[in-house]
């Protein structure tokens, strides 16, 4: 009972780099459960056997039956991820007698700089259905869209061309074959290089601290940006497998607003307050020198 299927294989999303090569957005490993209803008899019956070897939340088990409701069945639906190494194996033993449940290594976005780049590199996300629409590629689970920042402005030049690859499923619908697939094969996303300066942005942003403040370090013979950062951040790899509510209302109620970007979206009157103090000290220091401009806005 084997049979030949064309599984959606996506493209790598491009890296976005400083300007000295310094990696500021990447891809790494996910490990992770999900279940294709379209190779599975019985949902329920499926999540509580999941349920006694992976602790599965209510809530989560309540997403899976509404996704499953509501998806095209041979969408992968994605119960858990970012398992632990031990996690992972221990699943991997049992998924076998599992109908339609995959574990897989994926690939999830991951930004190693955090909070001092959050705003101008931004986060990517899932796409959520108005976004997904009946596009069955935006509906996979390794694929995130830009959803601020530079991620969302280079999103068509990131995201790449996603393909398919042949496999051989077994009744089960497991995966026991992979067959050549080049004709067929995903197109990579491009790499991006921006012209920030990484650590004279995380040198900024530590001369802000927690003050709500922004500081924005321009080459003027370039009219290259080599610095905007907006205090206090975030983590933006909070937000790549979905933050939780309680999490997120803690960023929105923080009266010093992290989720807002100061050094862009803020309007500030002329002669208002300065702080000169990231500039004098990026000035002193050698990270700038006098023929860069430094605006600080506190």
């Amino acid at each position: 009972r084997n049979r030949i299927n064309l599984e959606i294989q996506p493209a790598r999303r491009g890296v976005i780099f400083d300007r000295f090569g310094a990696p500021l957005a990447v891809n790494r490993r996910d490990f992770r459960v999900s279940i294709v209803r379209e190779n599975t008899p019985d949902m329920v019956a499926t999540l509580n056997r999941l349920s006694a070897i992976l602790p599965i939340s209510s809530a989560t088990r309540e997403r899976v039956l509404e996704q499953a409701r509501r998806r095209a069945k041979f969408v992968p639906i994605v119960v858990a991820d970012d398992l632990t190494w031990e996690e992972f194996s221990r699943l991997n033993v049992h998924t076998a007698e599992l109908a339609g449940v995959r574990d897989e290594v994926g690939e999830v976005r991951a930004y190693p700089r955090g909070d001092p780049f959050a705003h101008v590199i931004g986060y990517v996300a899932r796409a959520n259905e108005r976004e997904a629409g009946s596009d069955r590629l935006l509906q996979h689970p390794d694929v995130r869209i830009g959803k601020s920042g530079a991620e969302a402005f280079g999103e068509e030049w990131l995201r790449g061309k996603g393909g398919f690859r042949r496999v051989v499923m077994n009744a089960l619908g497991r995966v026991v074959e992979v067959l050549p697939s080049d004709d067929l094969a995903a197109v990579p996303g491009r790499d991006m290089v921006v012209s920030l300066d990484a650590d004279l942005q995380e040198y900024a942003a530590k001369r802000l601290g927690e003050e709500a403040g922004s500081a924005v370090v321009m080459d003027v013979k370039t009219g290259q940006i080599l610095t905007m950062v907006s205090t206090p951040g975030y983590d933006p790899n909070l937000f790549v497998n979905g933050i939780s509510q309680t999490a997120y209302n803690t960023l929105l109620e923080n009266e010093r607003r992290p989720l807002f970007h100061k050094a862009y979206d803020g309007f500030y009157p002329p002669g208002s307050t300065f702080k000169m103090v990231v500039a004098t000290a990026a000035l002193e220091s050698g990270l700038v020198d006098g023929a860069q401009r430094v605006n600080c806005i506190g």
